[in-house]
């Protein structure tokens, strides 16, 4: 299983916890929200990997450390993001013992609160929020 695997159900476990619907409020990996007409969506949200060299392990069954970041925009209104970013975090900050379907989530650590980037002129109002992720694949856990 790849991290995108790890990404792609993280992010589906939040829209389901958040109500928000995959491929319209919430994205995984990547999005271009105001590309399109944004209709009655007042603010998106997108789950990323992040920068950085995560602790993927090299031997099975060892638990890896994974960064990911989510980015808030809206067109509408600084508090339409700010509130998208903080609905958000408060499922993801300190979940504990997250079973997803091919990954096991051990913990999920909030690096800081919501902060804002500020305006962009294509995105409008950004609030970001980073993550590290302590998650282990369970085929490979299973195989030691």
């Amino acid at each position: 299983m790849a991290l995108g695997d790890l990404l792609t159900e993280l992010t589906e476990w939040v829209a389901a916890r958040t109500g928000l619907v995959m491929g319209a409020d919430l994205f995984a990996g990547e999005f271009q929200p105001f590309d399109r007409d944004q209709g009655d969506t007042e603010a998106l949200a997108c789950v990323m990997e992040t920068g950085g060299i995560p602790s993927q392990p090299t031997l099975r069954g060892n638990v890896g450390e994974y960064n990911f970041q989510v980015l808030a925009v809206s067109k509408v209104s600084y508090f339409a993001a700010r509130d998208m970013a903080w609905r958000i975090h408060r499922v993801m900050s300190d979940m504990p013992g997250i079973p997803l379907e091919h990954w096991t989530v051990c913990v999920c650590d909030a690096v800081s609160p919501p902060q804002t980037l500020g305006f962009d002129e294509r995105t409008g109002r950004e609030f970001s929020t980073n993550y590290v992720v302590r998650a282990y694949n369970k085929a490979a856990w299973a195989a030691v």
